[in-house]
């Protein structure tokens, strides 16, 4: 206790000055119109700009929650639509599937690669999940890659970025049924290459690239990309270059199909020694 009285003696001319300052503004803001008014303007701008930024701040933190939310509301709607719509758009390729013969599972990226002549992306869904060696996987944007390595979490799949395997049987989707082959040309993360299009094809700049029936891990017509240059060269076939669909250095959420027939459509591939 004598401390405390100590402290006060000593610092009295400190707590008088802060009381009568306290006083004086109470005097003032209480009789003069103009400065109450200012002094509440004040206030209230500062109230409202901290319960902005708290409200801003709460907003980003319940993000994540929603955008959890749409990813597995997106899944069971792609899981459960119907195939009404015949041409498609690249910003809602999910309005022109059919995915009546596929189970949707949603996922995350959580790993990827996009600057090696072989790129691997990892999912946060595995075996506990149905997840198989061979499903097809795509992004918001289109294509992505397939599964090639299953644990009980986790997938390990093949990115559309590799310069040896195909991923996906695509197809020109203004030209109905016509299929070719897609190459990456083991730089740009964004631009490959559509090989097999013969030069009679009446083919144009912004023509899209999609999945086609032959595709048996995904559904029809999902997007794979958009021509973005095309050339006759001194042989046959058309020199196209297109640009991908999916953003793999930064899209994180992505869907996994699974064929319901898969085993038995695997199983009949593997006795007749097809290659898909």
């Amino acid at each position: 206790m004598g401390r405390i009285l100590a402290f006060i003696i000593a610092y009295r001319n400190t707590f008088l000055f802060i009381i009568l300052q306290i006083f004086a503004l109470t005097a003032i803001f209480r009789f003069h119109f103009y400065q109450k008014a200012a002094f509440f303007n004040n206030a209230n701008a500062v109230g409202a700009s901290v319960n902005k930024t708290q409200t801003n701040w709460r907003n980003y933190f319940y993000l994540q929650e929603l955008n959890e939310n749409l990813l597995m509301q997106n899944a069971a709607l792609l899981a459960n639509k119907q195939d009404t719509l015949h041409d498609l758009d690249t910003a809602n390729w999910a309005a022109g599937i059919n995915t009546s013969n596929f189970e949707v599972i949603p996922a995350h990226i959580i790993f990827n690669t996009t600057n090696r002549p072989s790129n691997t992306f990892v999912i946060d869904k595995g075996s506990n999940d149905n997840i198989m060696v061979g499903l097809g996987v795509a992004t918001s944007g289109g294509i992505a890659g397939k599964v090639i390595n299953v644990y009980p979490k986790y997938a390990l799949c093949l990115s559309i970025l590799n310069i040896n395997t195909p991923i996906v049987m695509p197809k020109i989707l203004e030209l109905e049924n016509k299929s070719g082959t897609i190459e990456w040309g083991g730089s740009n993360p964004n631009i490959a290459k559509l090989k097999g299009i013969h030069k009679y094809e009446e083919i144009k700049v912004g023509n899209h690239i999609v999945s086609s029936g032959y595709s048996i891990n995904f559904p029809e017509n999902i997007p794979v990309g958009t021509i973005k240059t095309l050339s006759k060269p001194g042989g046959s076939m058309y020199d196209i270059e297109i640009d991908l669909a999916a953003q793999l250095k930064t899209d994180y959420y992505a869907y996994v199909f699974k064929n319901k027939d898969k085993v038995i459509l695997d199983s009949i591939i593997e006795l007749n020694q097809i290659v898909p």
